[in-house]
């Protein structure tokens, strides 16, 4: 699978797009301590819906798997509060390109 690459000139254009600015990040950045305290609870919520459907059961049925994948997802929620652009849209673009694999495979189970 192809790395998605971000130049700087994509990251400015991303970032222009969705008006976020130098202050936004910042902003972010100061509630850190507040998604810091929050993200167990916010990722513990996030896959107590996921596992409430038959479809994502049957996908997420390794709890060593969930357990990792909480834990990235966790990471990334964090990443969001960095106030830094670049490296959170890196990894979360490396993110979702697992996302359609995932998708394919929750339809299967599904349908």
């Amino acid at each position: 699978m192809a790395r998605l690459e971000l130049d700087e000139a994509e990251l400015r254009s991303r970032r222009s797009f969705f008006e976020l600015g130098d202050d936004d990040l910042a902003r972010l950045a100061s509630l850190r301590p507040l998604a810091e305290r929050l993200s167990g609870a916010v990722v513990d919520a996030l896959y107590q819906l996921l596992l409430g459907h038959s479809g994502s059961q049957a996908f997420l049925r390794d709890a060593t798997v969930v357990a990792r994948l909480k834990a990235l997802q966790q990471a990334y929620f964090l990443g969001l509060f960095s106030g830094v652009c670049d490296s959170r849209l890196r990894r979360g673009a490396a993110a979702g390109r697992a996302h359609p694999r995932a998708d394919r495979a929750i339809a299967q189970v599904v349908h």
